[in-house]
């Protein structure tokens, strides 16, 4: 079983100390992660990521 979190900055601006957290239920244990940007806590679930660049698209 595996999990995927996104977090996308839909802008505009740059958002500053950006820390989504996600528990796990209650039976499933952390085995590993991996992550493009930021660090990761098993313990409180806790991403942090930091400063997110906006995605904005302009058509």
């Amino acid at each position: 079983m595996s999990y995927v979190i996104e977090v996308i900055n839909n802008g505009p601006d740059t958002a500053t100390n950006v820390s989504p957290v996600d528990n796990l239920p209650v039976g499933v244990t952390f085995v590993s992660s991996s992550i493009t940007n930021g660090t990761f806590n098993n313990g409180s679930g806790e991403w942090s990521i930091g400063d997110l660049a906006s995605v904005l698209l302009q058509i």
